[in-house]
């Protein structure tokens, strides 16, 4: 019968599916079999990907996933930390505690200076004071302490004048050192004072660090479960 037709290997599944073939559209005997344009095509039925991101391009949108409104890539945020800048761990030095101390420390040697220099002045009156009573004893008169001191003092008048400008001087740089003194003990003061505002910012600027570490954990843990729930909407 497959002869009739025009097909010569009966017996094989090809040779019996064309002779099926033929007969279900009425081919007559010796009639060559008619071709339908695309009959022999297989229909494939077309997948909607619109909304599907293949592996390159998921490569090509890194740092992004799929959120819930027709596939739009949905950015993947993860917050940079900022740098913070090194905190001092000692308080700042006030400059102005080396500079009243210095003040302090000439104008107290200009003191002491002086009066070893009133000092070795007087030293010379008691000396020659000495002199005048051993030169009266050696001579047989009375030493009359009163009268003798006088008459040292006048033969000694440049000497005892010297020795009164020594002490004014040294009366005016006493004032000026307790000046500087006082002026050195205020800068210590605010030494004090700076000290203990710094430790009292450097506790405020610890606990803000630890606040704001706080915050970035939190921020970065609703950031990572966002993810994760744009990650299960992208798979179903």
């Amino acid at each position: 019968m497959g002869q009739k037709y025009g097909i010569t290997n009966i017996g094989t599944a090809e040779g019996n599916t064309a002779l099926l073939n033929a007969l279900k559209s009425g081919q007559q005997p010796g009639q060559q079999p008619s071709i339908v344009q695309g009959s022999i095509t297989p229909q494939v039925e077309q997948t909607d990907t619109s909304g599907i991101i293949t592996q390159n391009q998921d490569q090509s949108v890194s740092g992004s996933v799929l959120d819930a409104s027709g596939g739009i890539p949905a950015p993947i945020i993860t917050p940079t930390p900022t740098p913070t800048p090194e905190t001092p761990t000692t308080p700042p030095i006030l400059p102005e505690i080396a500079d009243n101390k210095a003040i302090y420390v000439a104008k107290q040697n200009a003191v002491l200076d002086i009066d070893k220099e009133i000092k070795s002045r007087k030293a010379t009156l008691d000396s020659a004071m000495e002199s005048k009573i051993k030169e009266i004893a050696m001579s047989g008169g009375i030493v009359d302490a009163a009268q003798l001191r006088s008459m040292v003092l006048t033969e000694s008048e440049p000497l005892v004048a010297e020795i009164k400008d020594l002490q004014s001087q040294r009366s005016q740089l006493v004032g000026e050192q307790n000046i500087a003194g006082k002026a050195y003990q205020d800068s210590l003061n605010n030494q004090k004072q700076s000290d203990a505002n710094f430790y009292k910012q450097q506790t405020a600027d610890l606990a803000a660090k630890k606040e704001l570490a706080q915050e970035t954990q939190f921020a970065q843990n609703r950031l990572k479960l966002k993810n994760r729930i744009l990650r299960k909407i992208n798979k179903r």
